[in-house]
């Protein structure tokens, strides 16, 4: 009869292919983890720009809406300073369609722990829910306002509080970006200068 030999693996081949497996296992798992780290990076990203756009967004509509000094229990413009830093605070009828209508809200711009956080407050004769809107990751911090007639230029303060600036700037940067100033015009300039 014939032999018939049967050929297998020998040790080597087989230690050659389970570690020709083992990395391409490690490759395909860093690629997937690479990949996963740089859709993570994108949503954080992209979070961060929609609240960054929210804050701006509802700041300036905020403030391109002061209500006239008299229809406004308390100051209508201040920027004071706690420990944070500055806080702008200002009525509005600006926060929630149609602008330019209704109670004023009152409005805070400050920065908490790590944030600039605007909180905008119904009055108590509007049965709605208070707006927020945050950014996060603020190293700092900054208002200022204008007012060419009676400063000269900018300034950190506002000791008119019934009587509005004619711009205002407010300004944040984080540990990365300083994305540009919020700048909105209150009132016209005239000839004292441009913001």
């Amino acid at each position: 009869p014939a032999v018939t030999s049967r050929r297998g693996f020998t040790l080597v081949e087989l230690v050659t292919a389970v570690t020709a497996a083992a990395l391409a296992g490690l490759v395909a798992a860093a690629a997937l983890q690479a990949a996963s780290g740089a859709g993570d990076r994108v949503t954080r990203s992209r979070r961060a720009a929609e609240a960054d756009a929210r804050t701006r967004t509802l700041l300036t509509d905020a403030l391109r809406h002061l209500p006239p000094a008299f229809a406004v229990e308390g100051p209508a413009l201040a920027v004071e300073a706690d420990s944070a830093g500055p806080v702008l605070a200002f009525a509005s009828r600006g926060v929630v369609p149609p602008f330019g209508t209704g109670a004023p809200w009152r409005v805070t711009a400050r920065r908490r722990g790590d944030s600039l956080v605007v909180d905008a407050l119904p009055p108590a004769s509007l049965a709605a829910a208070p707006r927020h809107a945050a950014v996060g990751g603020v190293a700092a911090f900054a208002v200022r306002v204008f007012d060419g007639e009676a400063s000269g230029g900018w300034r950190t303060d506002w000791p008119l509080a019934q009587r509005p600036p004619r711009a205002v700037e407010l300004a944040w940067r984080t540990a990365t970006d300083a994305p540009p100033p919020v700048r909105v015009l209150l009132a016209p300039l005239g000839a004292g200068g441009t913001p």
